[in-house]
C-alpha cells in the first residue's frame, strides 16, 4: 500500500482509490437516479443513490449529489467532432469516490461542532452550518455498518482529499 505522502496527482489517488475498493471485493454495488433535482436555495445538481454491498452484510445506500456539470462531454474528439454516445447525460459517481468522500466528511467531523465550523470557515451561529455537520456526523452508522475498519476508512477519507 503506497503511502499517502508518496502520491504524486489526483489521477494516482483515484486510480489507488479504485483498487483498493476493488480489493474489499463486494458484490452488486450500483449507482441509480441521475434525476435533475434543485435544493431549497436554488442548487440544481444530479441526485445519484450508491448501493454498497459488502459480502455477509445488509446492503448500505448512500445519497449523492454532484453538480451539473458532470456530464459526458458532447464530442469524444474535437478533432473528429465524433459525438459522445451519451453526450449531455449525467455521468454517475464512481461508487468507490462516494464512499470515500463520506468517509472523508465523517472523520472531518469526528469533532466538536465549533472546532468543525472553524475549520470549514462556517458561522457557529448558522443552521445550515449544523445542518451539514450533522448529515457528516450521521454517515458514521452507515459506514461502521459496511464492517470497515477505522485504518479502511481514514485511507479512504485520505484518498479522497487527493482528488
Amino acid at each position: 500500500m503506497k503511502p499517502i505522502s508518496e502520491i504524486l496527482d489526483h489521477k494516482e489517488a483515484a486510480e489507488i482509490l479504485a483498487a483498493e475498493f476493488a480489493a474489499l471485493g463486494w458484490h452488486a454495488t450500483s449507482t441509480t437516479g441521475g434525476h435533475l433535482a434543485e435544493d431549497g436555495e436554488g442548487w440544481k445538481h444530479y441526485a445519484w443513490q450508491v448501493n454498497l454491498c459488502p459480502p455477509y452484510k445488509a446492503p448500505v445506500s448512500l445519497n449523492y449529489k454532484c453538480g451539473t456539470a458532470h456530464v459526458y462531454p458532447q464530442y469524444k474528439n474535437k478533432k473528429t467532432q465524433q459525438r459522445h454516445p451519451f453526450a449531455g447525460k449525467p455521468k454517475p459517481p464512481a461508487p468507490a469516490e462516494v464512499l470515500a468522500c463520506y468517509c472523508r466528511d465523517w472523520m472531518d467531523s469526528n469533532c466538536a461542532f465549533d472546532e468543525w465550523a472553524a475549520n470549514f470557515g462556517y458561522d457557529t451561529d448558522s443552521r445550515k452550518a449544523f445542518s451539514i455537520y450533522e448529515s457528516c456526523r450521521e454517515a458514521g452508522p452507515k459506514l461502521l455498518a459496511l464492517g470497515l475498519s477505522r485504518e479502511q476508512l481514514q485511507r479512504f477519507a485520505d484518498l479522497s482529499s487527493l482528488l
